[in-house]
C-alpha cells in the first residue's frame, strides 16, 4: 500500500518517510506545553503506535479514494492532505492526559535528584 501511495504522489521512499515524520514531530509539538513534552510524547511508543495506528487508517482510506478519482497529482495531493489533516487535529485525550500526569512526576523526580546531588 505504501509504495502505491508514493506512485500516486510521485514521492521517492525517503521523502514520504520525511513527510510521515515531520507531520509526527509537528503532531508531538501541537499537543505538547513545552518543548521537553514534545520530545518526551515524540520518544514515547504508546503515543507512536496511537500515531501510526492513525496513518494506516488514513492511507487505507486514501487508497479506496483515490481509485475513484482522476489520476492527477494535484488531486491526489490534495485528498492525502486532507486526511493527514485529519489526523493532524485528532487529540487522544485519555492518552495524552495519562502522558501528562507522568511527565509531570518525571520532572519532579529529575529536580530532586538534582537537589541531591
Amino acid at each position: 500500500m505504501k509504495k502505491a501511495i508514493i506512485d500516486y504522489l510521485q514521492l521517492s521512499t525517503e521523502q514520504y518517510n520525511e513527510l510521515i515524520f515531520t507531520y509526527y514531530w509537528n503532531w508531538c509539538y501541537k499537543y505538547a506545553s513545552n518543548q521537553n513534552k514534545t520530545q518526551q510524547l515524540f520518544a514515547n511508543a504508546s503515543v507512536n503506535k496511537w500515531f501510526m495506528t492513525e496513518v494506516l487508517k488514513s492511507e487505507k482510506q486514501f487508497m479506496k479514494i483515490a481509485q475513484t478519482l482522476p489520476n492527477r497529482k494535484d488531486v491526489l495531493e490534495s485528498v492525502f492532505y486532507g486526511l493527514m489533516a485529519e489526523v493532524f487535529n485528532t487529540f487522544p485525550k485519555p492518552l495524552i492526559e495519562d502522558l501528562n500526569n507522568n511527565f509531570d512526576f518525571a520532572v519532579k523526580i529529575n529536580k530532586y535528584v538534582a537537589y541531591a546531588n
